[in-house]
């Protein structure tokens, strides 16, 4: 069944119209192409990406990161007054609209979190206009291709430089056939600024190479003026991307940008990799080795651009597609819910019959009587203890938040239940303790775990949280 088959990540790098697909564990590529799209003809497009994955390599996908040019992204550098890593993303979203170039409802944003100066932090806002990525996700779609995140190409750009290990801050010369980017990478091998440039391999030759310069120059200006504490320590490019640049190229570049330039180590980054030669290319190209770099760093605390909208419609598709797994689920969960809640009723009532045997052999009416007392007691207690599954059910999903999914509920004996699942937000898990513990058919409510863990559609939080059931007596109305 396709349901069981090992599903790998897979990185899809668009530059111009060439667009790479990278897949594999980590270290290891699985799969390896690269092709023409015509974007700009959809049913073109649909076709060119059919020919891209084979249909078995399709449905091995898990995680789907789509990758697009920096050049495509708006940026700008801003101070907001605060150094904790929640307030600064609340704050963005208060402020993201009076940034932007265009309205915020037409945008895709993140942020990244730079070096904190004092009671403030340094962040760097960067965006893309929703249609830019809709162009590419309509027809990634229809191709069986849903993305999981979309991200920029900084990101993997940083993922290279990362694979160095080097504990220094670098920056990365990237050119393509018609643009350049600068991608600045702090210590810690994180993706820090980063900046396009609408020259290339094309224009190095040329006349075009005067303003390729003078741009170089206002990107490291623009870079030490940001970020004063940050110098750049290292400067790296890749090997025969600039093989019709002119004899002083180096020269100048190092004059414009302040950085000595040295050629990349790729030799000691293939060996990183287990089977690369696997895909039959005898040369390993740069996009090979940035989706490499990338898989093996994995997808974690990269800037994600996919729409809110696309999420949604995309999982409640996959949703449906896992709907018979899902149904059993929740009849099991139902299942052992009944089971559970019952058990100690049922204790009881065996208690009760016990006691009922006994009180027909008994003759002395003094003690027929307290026989007869423990067994209406018995009985009630039965009663009052038991909760009603439905009514449990009910409860709980009145009191979750939007954006609470849960993936195991367990009732154990004296009414104890202990409840796993997870969020997108801290706010939603702390919002779910506060309705429980507000709720009249919980008590003794604990938040046991939270743990941050990557998710298909970007970071959750999961957690644990264990409480008491008690019966609900109905109010007496006072005479």
């Amino acid at each position: 069944m396709a349901l069981w088959k090992q599903k790998i990540a897979t990185v899809l790098l668009v530059s111009g119209d060439r667009l790479t697909v990278v897949q594999g564990h980590e270290a290891r590529v699985e799969f390896f192409n690269s092709t023409e799209v015509n974007w700009s003809h959809e049913q073109k497009a649909r076709e060119d990406l059919a020919k891209l994955i084979p249909p078995a390599r399709r449905k091995q996908i898990r995680d789907l990161c789509l990758v697009l040019p920096r050049l495509m992204f708006f940026s700008k550098q801003v101070r907001l007054p605060s150094v904790d890593a929640d307030e600064l993303r609340k704050m963005a979203n208060l402020q993201i609209s009076q940034h932007l170039p265009y309205p915020a409802e037409q945008a895709a944003w993140d942020i990244v979190i730079g070096q904190p100066r004092g009671s403030s932090t340094d962040v760097l806002i960067l965006a893309i206009q929703l249609e830019s990525v809709m162009k590419y996700l309509r027809n990634l779609s229809v191709a069986g291709l849903a993305p999981t995140h979309v991200t920029i190409s900084s990101n993997a750009a940083a993922a290279l430089l990362g694979s160095l290990d080097m504990t220094l801050q670098k920056v990365l010369f990237l050119p393509e056939d018609q643009y350049s980017e600068f991608c600045f990478c702090t210590s810690d091998n994180n993706f820090c600024s980063s900046r396009g440039i609408v020259y290339g391999e094309k224009d190095l030759g040329t006349e075009k190479v005067k303003d390729f310069f003078i741009q170089v120059r206002l990107t490291f200006e623009a870079h030490r003026k940001n970020f004063p504490q940050s110098t750049v320590a290292a400067g790296y490019y890749l090997k025969g991307f600039t093989q019709g640049a002119p004899q002083d190229f180096w020269e100048t570049l190092n004059q414009e940008s302040g950085v000595l330039w040295k050629e990349l180590p790729v030799d000691n980054l293939v060996k990183l990799f287990t089977a690369v030669r696997s895909s039959g290319k005898p040369v390993i190209s740069a996009d090979m080795l940035v989706g490499l770099a990338f898989l093996r760093r994995g997808f974690n605390r990269i800037c994600n651009f996919l729409p809110r909208e696309y999420k949604a419609r995309n999982t409640v598709r996959a949703l449906r597609q896992n709907m018979a797994a899902i149904t059993f689920l929740v009849l099991g969960v139902i299942l052992s819910m009944t089971l559970a809640v019952s058990a100690p009723v049922i204790k009881k009532w065996d208690y009760a019959r016990r006691l009922d045997r006994e009180l027909k052999l008994v003759e002395n009416p003094f003690l027929k009587l307290r026989k007869e007392r423990a067994l209406w007691s018995a009985m009630t207690a039965g009663l009052e203890a038991r909760v009603s599954p439905l009514k449990f059910v009910e409860e709980l999903y009145r009191s979750a938040p939007q954006g609470i999914a849960f993936s195991r509920i367990q009732i154990r004996a004296f009414n104890e239940i202990e409840l796993e699942g997870q969020a997108f937000q801290s706010a939603t898990v702390n919002d779910l303790q506060e309705k429980l513990i507000a709720s009249s058919l919980f008590r003794d409510v604990r938040l046991d775990r939270t743990v941050r863990r990557p998710g298909p559609l970007g970071e959750v939080v999961q957690f644990t949280i264990s409480a008491k059931l008690q019966n609900v007596q109905p109010t007496k109305d006072s005479p």
